[in-house]
C-alpha cells in the first residue's frame, strides 16, 4: 500500500473526463433547444417526427463542431526551490594532519584505537598512501577519534589528544597502533600510556595532568559527533572529498577513490 500523508486527500480513480462532460452538456442543449423550437411553432406548421429528429441531429452536430479540442491547461503551481542540505563542516587540527594544506583532497579518517581492522589499514595502506599522494603534495590526511569499541578506545584517544598538544600526535598515533598497550580499564592502561610518553620524550607531568583533567575529552567528543553528521557507522571509515569510503579496503580502492576526486578537482578550477 502506499503511503499517504495524513490529512491528505487524493484523486479518485473514476474522475469524469471534462472533454466528455461538454460533449454530453452540448448534445443536451441541442435537443432541449430542438425541442423549444417545436413547442414555440404554430401549430398548423407542426413538425413531423422525423423533422424533429433531424433537427436535434443538426443541432447537436453544430454544437460539438464549437467544441474545444482541449480543455485548457491548469495554471501550474509554482514551489519554492528545496533549500539545500549544507554538508557537515569539517575541522582539520594540524598537529592531527600530514600532508599541504592546499593539497586537492582531503582525507578524513574516524578510526578507534582499539579497532583491528583500523591497526590493518594502518600497517597495510597507510604507509602506501602517504608515499604516493601525501608526500608528493595531492593529499592531506586528517586522523579523527571515533572510539566506540572498548572503555579504553576513549581514554587512549584523549591520551593521543594530549601528546598532540605536545607535538606528539603522529608518533604516539603510531605507538598506540603497534598493539604494544592492550585494552584495559583506566587503572591498567593509563601507567602504560604515561610511560610510552616518557619514551617518545613527552613531558611526561604535563601529560599525566592532561590525562587526569580530561581536558581533551571535548576534541574527542567532538570528533565523534562529526563522524556521525557523516554518517559514520563502524571504524574505519574514510571521508575522501565528499565521498564515504568503508573499511580496510586495500590499496587499489583507496587509489581509485583519490585518482577520481583528483579528477574532480581539476575539472573544477
Amino acid at each position: 500500500m502506499k503511503y499517504r500523508p495524513e490529512g491528505s486527500e487524493q484523486p479518485s480513480s473514476q474522475t469524469v473526463n471534462p472533454l466528455w462532460a461538454f460533449a454530453f452538456g452540448a448534445v443536451l442543449g441541442a435537443l432541449i433547444t430542438a425541442l423549444v423550437v417545436v413547442a414555440t411553432r404554430p401549430q398548423q406548421a407542426s413538425l413531423t417526427p422525423d423533422e424533429i429528429r433531424q433537427a436535434a441531429r443538426e443541432g447537436a452536430a453544430q454544437a460539438l463542431q464549437s467544441m474545444p479540442t482541449a480543455m485548457p491547461a491548469a495554471p501550474a503551481e509554482t514551489q519554492p526551490a528545496p533549500t539545500p542540505t549544507p554538508k557537515p563542516k569539517i575541522s582539520v587540527r594540524a598537529p592531527n594532519a600530514q600532508g599541504d594544506p592546499n593539497a586537492p583532497v582531503l582525507i578524513v579518517e574516524y578510526s578507534d584505537f582499539e579497532c583491528t581492522y583500523c591497526r590493518r589499514f594502518y600497517a597495510e595502506t597507510f604507509p602506501k598512501i602517504i608515499q604516493d599522494y601525501v608526500k608528493t603534495g595531492k593529499v592531506r590526511i586528517t586522523y579523527k577519534h571515533f572510539p566506540v569499541l572498548a572503555e579504553s578506545s576513549g581514554f587512549k584517544a584523549e591520551a593521543a589528544e594530549c601528546a598532540a598538544d605536545q607535538g606528539k600526535f603522529w608518533e604516539f598515533h603510531n605507538l598506540l597502533f603497534s598493539g604494544r598497550i592492550p585494552a584495559g580499564n583506566r587503572e591498567t592502561v593509563q601507567p602504560l600510556l604515561v610511560e610510552a610518553a616518557r619514551e617518545l620524550g613527552m613531558n611526561v607531568e604535563a601529560f599525566t595532568a592532561c590525562l587526569n583533567d580530561g581536558r581533551t575529552r571535548i576534541r574527542v567528543g567532538e570528533d565523534f559527533q562529526e563522524a556521525q553528521s557523516f554518517d559514520v557507522r563502524g571504524t574505519p571509515s574514510f571521508w575522501i572529498n565528499g565521498q564515504l569510503l568503508v573499511g580496510a579496503q586495500p590499496y587499489i580502492a583507496f587509489q581509485s577513490a583519490i585518482e577520481r576526486a583528483l579528477a574532480d578537482a581539476n575539472r573544477a578550477r
